[in-house]
């Protein structure tokens, strides 16, 4: 298994009316980034593939955040993301 800090969690990041998941890791401040040395954010077509991706990497969980903008463009408070936490 890869070795990230604690408090680094890979993660799967869905965007509602998006057609990528962007595969990265979120650290304990929710910062989204990298998972490697070249500082880019990978983006797939499917979940399947993103999950595809860090079982490559050798990862063995990693969480699922899905995100929304509906919420608040019906003029409702701000909701919280969807997190889950997946075994690949």
């Amino acid at each position: 298994m890869n070795n990230v800090e604690a408090y680094e969690r890979p993660t799967i990041l869905g965007l509602a009316d998006s057609t990528h998941y962007l595969v990265g890791i979120m650290d304990e401040q929710e910062n989204f980034t990298s998972l490697s040395d070249h500082g880019d954010v990978v983006a797939f077509r499917t979940l399947y593939k993103a999950k595809e991706y860090l079982r490559e990497l050798e990862y063995q969980e990693a969480n699922v955040h899905f995100d929304t903008a509906y919420d608040e463009m019906c003029g409702l408070s701000e909701s919280q993301p969807s997190i889950q936490r997946i075994t690949l």
